[in-house]
């Protein structure tokens, strides 16, 4: 006879990787990485903002912003890229982080971020799902050419970015038709060749609005400094005040369905900023150390008692039973206070119909009244 394996007890969880959701959170609050909407994440830089704009509507040609690593350059940039998208009826906006980048590498991002949104579709519906392949076979067996020529689209689709030349002159046709506003992140690490390239879109008046972050020492060392370009926004960024901080802190927890600043208090969350040295990437790091510690000790602290042996057994409640409950029994019923005991008493109505023993009594918080005797109602026949 076949013995069936008897139902595995469910063992009390000890191990998770999805820690944040021991503190009620959907996802980590606290990775260093932008999140979106970028405008609900940004705090402590309404100033540098509106310089920002500023520096848009007055159609200036060249700007930087400088400050130390995790001060919120890249936020800045990633805020002033998201407000631009919605105006790319004027502008084109293409964001590039320039950090080690080579030559070819910034070509592509910067011929994929102009390219027009039918283009791109071009690109992407013809060249690449192999549609080109199919209209020549077709046109060989109708010994007709019907395929477009060889075409700057085709090599961007391809991966081919060689023909600097060809480049060059379709950017510089995009500029003529709309102002392009070029955003670089980490400028520092920008070639000669790239330099070169924007010396010359400002040597032909092109409408090209560049701004370049990045630490101060690297934007000296760099080679835009050979772009002869006056800095027209230079903002430079230092630590927000606490404030600040504590908000940016509480927008995180509560868009991912936490509470204020919990499981943080605010001397607590002070420390870890004074700890931090006020940089704001290094802030969140430890937010998520000390986040990781609380959900793994409440892991950890939570009931081990998965089939319920310690469960609390509870208490059985004996039926109450009323014998010949009539409407207009006597009883009247004081209101309770919170949390007391509910107790009857039994009425025995099977001797004389007009007398109202009681048979059971406890106290209770019913009262039961004496009936009164009552006459008989006797009825003649006439």
């Amino acid at each position: 006879m076949a013995v069936r394996p008897k139902k595995p007890i469910p063992l009390p969880k000890t191990f998770t990787l999805d820690w944040y959701k021991e503190l009620g959170w959907s996802q980590n609050p606290f990775t260093t990485e932008n999140l979106e909407p970028i405008d609900h994440f940004i705090t402590g830089c309404e100033a540098e903002q509106q310089r920002l704009n500023y520096f848009i509507i007055e159609g200036f040609q060249y700007g930087t912003i400088t400050g130390g690593s995790g001060q919120g350059k890249s936020v800045l940039l990633s805020w002033l890229a998201y407000e631009l998208s919605k105006y790319r009826n004027r502008y084109r906006v293409v964001r590039i982080d320039c950090k080690k980048i080579k030559d070819k590498e910034f070509v592509k991002l910067l011929t994929d971020g102009i390219l027009g949104i039918h283009e791109k579709a071009l690109i992407h519906g013809y060249y690449k799902s192999g549609i080109e392949k199919l209209f020549a076979r077709i046109a060989v067996r109708i010994k007709k050419d019907y395929t477009p020529d060889d075409t700057l689209y085709k090599r961007i689709a391809t991966g081919n970015y060689e023909d600097i030349k060809s480049i060059e002159k379709f950017v510089r046709d995009k500029l003529s038709q709309k102002p392009l506003i070029l955003l670089l992140d980490d400028a520092g690490g920008i070639s000669v060749w790239i330099s070169g390239f924007l010396h010359e879109l400002y040597d032909e008046e092109l409408p090209l609005r560049v701004i370049a972050a990045g630490t101060l020492d690297q934007l000296k060392k760099s080679e835009l400094e050979s772009l002869h370009q006056k800095d027209q926004l230079h903002i430079e960024l230092k630590s927000i005040a606490y404030p600040a901080v504590r908000e940016l802190i509480k927008r995180r927890i509560e868009f991912f369905g936490g509470s204020d600043i919990e499981p943080f208090h605010d001397v607590e969350l002070s420390d870890l900023w004074e700890e931090s040295g006020k940089n704001v990437e290094k802030m969140l790091e430890l937010c998520n150390d000390h986040a990781v510690k609380v959900a793994l000790r409440r892991l950890k602290e939570k009931p081990r008692d998965p089939i319920g042996i310690h469960k609390p057994k509870k208490e059985a409640v004996e039926p109450i039973i009323i014998k010949h409950t009539h409407t207009g029994d006597f009883i009247e019923k004081d209101k309770p206070d919170a949390g007391s005991e509910y107790k009857i008493n039994v009425i025995d109505r099977s001797q004389e119909p007009f007398d109202c023993k009681v048979v059971q009594h406890e106290t209770a918080d019913y009262k039961v009244k004496e009936a009164k005797k009552k006459t008989p109602r006797v009825t003649t026949k006439s």
